[in-house]
């Protein structure tokens, strides 16, 4: 293989590298994770039942999230920030957020 050829192969191969991160990128945006929750543990609302007092929770409420990601990409969740309403009714600007979601 002469040295002309060489020169040939590894450019090809360049373009053929760009090629391929490019279509990646291009699946990846098409093609986007999508999580959903599956499951909310608050093992201290499990103690309790619907006649305690809403008064005897403490301030901080320890859970967990089980989420799945059932979309077409891999994905990481790098944060999570979650509120607890315990109530007859949400506050109002939630259900205008569920509003629009729905």
């Amino acid at each position: 293989m002469g040295a002309i050829q060489c020169i040939a192969l590894f450019i090809q191969a360049g373009f053929l590298y760009k090629d391929f991160t490019q279509t990646r990128e291009a699946l990846i945006l098409s093609q986007r994770p999508k999580l959903i929750v599956r499951n909310i543990i608050i093992p201290e609302l499990e103690m309790l039942h619907e006649k305690t007092p809403i008064a005897l929770l403490e301030n901080i409420l320890n859970g967990s999230f089980y989420v799945a990601n059932i979309g077409a990409s891999l994905t990481e969740i790098r944060e999570v920030h979650s509120e607890l309403f315990i109530g007859e009714k949400l506050p109002p600007e939630l259900e205008a957020h569920l509003k629009r979601l729905n």
